[in-house]
Protein backbone atom coordinates (compact mmCIF):
# COMPACT_ATOMS: atom_id res chain seq x y z
CA UNK A 1 0.00 0.00 0.00
CA UNK A 2 0.90 3.24 -0.36
CA UNK A 3 2.55 5.40 2.74
CA UNK A 4 2.48 8.80 3.62
CA UNK A 5 4.81 11.12 6.02
CA UNK A 6 3.45 14.10 7.86
CA UNK A 7 5.90 15.93 10.04
CA UNK A 8 6.93 19.50 10.92
CA UNK A 9 6.26 22.03 8.81
CA UNK A 10 3.12 20.41 7.48
CA UNK A 11 -0.09 22.01 8.29
CA UNK A 12 -1.95 18.89 9.59
CA UNK A 13 0.65 18.65 12.24
CA UNK A 14 -0.44 22.02 14.00
CA UNK A 15 -4.34 21.57 13.19
CA UNK A 16 -4.41 18.29 14.64
CA UNK A 17 -2.52 19.58 17.83
CA UNK A 18 -5.21 22.54 17.76
CA UNK A 19 -8.12 20.41 17.82
CA UNK A 20 -6.47 18.19 20.57
CA UNK A 21 -5.92 21.70 22.47
CA UNK A 22 -8.85 23.38 21.84
CA UNK A 23 -11.14 21.50 24.76
CA UNK A 24 -7.85 22.63 27.20
CA UNK A 25 -6.76 26.71 26.00
CA UNK A 26 -9.38 29.39 26.56
CA UNK A 27 -9.00 32.78 24.33
CA UNK A 28 -9.04 35.54 26.32
CA UNK A 29 -12.97 35.64 25.74
CA UNK A 30 -13.15 32.65 27.22
CA UNK A 31 -14.36 30.98 24.02
CA UNK A 32 -12.53 27.42 23.77
CA UNK A 33 -11.45 27.72 19.99
CA UNK A 34 -9.08 25.51 17.64
CA UNK A 35 -7.86 28.46 15.22
CA UNK A 36 -10.83 29.95 13.79
CA UNK A 37 -10.20 27.29 10.94
CA UNK A 38 -7.51 24.78 9.31
CA UNK A 39 -4.00 26.86 9.41
CA UNK A 40 -3.84 25.40 5.64
CA UNK A 41 -6.59 28.18 5.36
CA UNK A 42 -5.49 30.66 6.62
CA UNK A 43 -6.93 30.28 10.08
CA UNK A 44 -5.91 32.24 13.19
CA UNK A 45 -3.76 30.03 15.53
CA UNK A 46 -5.43 29.70 19.10
CA UNK A 47 -4.00 31.81 21.58
CA UNK A 48 -1.21 30.83 24.35
CA UNK A 49 0.27 27.95 22.09
CA UNK A 50 4.48 28.99 21.62
CA UNK A 51 6.20 26.58 19.08
CA UNK A 52 9.82 25.66 20.75
CA UNK A 53 12.19 24.04 18.87
CA UNK A 54 15.29 23.50 17.72
CA UNK A 55 15.52 23.37 14.19
CA UNK A 56 14.91 26.43 11.66
CA UNK A 57 13.29 24.48 8.62
CA UNK A 58 11.08 22.43 10.60
CA UNK A 59 9.97 23.84 14.06
CA UNK A 60 10.51 27.03 13.40
CA UNK A 61 8.69 27.43 9.80
CA UNK A 62 5.84 25.25 11.07
CA UNK A 63 5.29 27.27 13.69
CA UNK A 64 5.59 30.71 11.99
CA UNK A 65 3.41 28.79 8.91
CA UNK A 66 0.42 28.48 11.51
CA UNK A 67 0.25 31.89 13.09
CA UNK A 68 2.44 30.80 16.14
CA UNK A 69 4.79 33.06 18.20
CA UNK A 70 8.53 31.03 18.10
CA UNK A 71 11.44 30.14 20.09
CA UNK A 72 14.38 29.05 19.21
CA UNK A 73 16.76 27.33 21.23
CA UNK A 74 19.88 27.56 19.76
CA UNK A 75 21.82 24.55 21.53
CA UNK A 76 20.23 22.08 19.53
CA UNK A 77 20.37 21.33 15.78
CA UNK A 78 22.01 25.02 15.48
CA UNK A 79 24.52 24.82 18.29
CA UNK A 80 27.35 24.61 15.51
CA UNK A 81 26.27 27.74 14.13
CA UNK A 82 25.93 31.38 14.43
CA UNK A 83 21.60 31.23 15.46
CA UNK A 84 21.47 34.39 13.95
CA UNK A 85 23.30 34.61 11.14
CA UNK A 86 21.55 31.61 9.90
CA UNK A 87 18.19 32.34 10.31
CA UNK A 88 19.13 35.79 8.53
CA UNK A 89 20.24 33.45 5.68
CA UNK A 90 17.25 31.89 5.86
CA UNK A 91 15.01 34.29 5.98
CA UNK A 92 13.21 32.68 8.80
CA UNK A 93 13.18 34.65 12.43
CA UNK A 94 11.99 32.98 15.39
CA UNK A 95 10.15 35.45 17.85
CA UNK A 96 12.45 34.72 20.62
CA UNK A 97 15.82 32.98 20.68
CA UNK A 98 16.89 30.59 23.42
CA UNK A 99 20.08 29.24 24.00
CA UNK A 100 19.09 25.94 26.37
CA UNK A 101 15.90 24.92 27.06
CA UNK A 102 15.67 23.51 30.93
Amino acid sequence: GKVGYIGKPHPLVYEMAFAELSGILQTEQGEARSGGGSVSDGGKAPLKIIMIGDNLLTDILGGKRAGLDTILVTQGVLKEESAEAYCRKAQILPDYLLTQFA
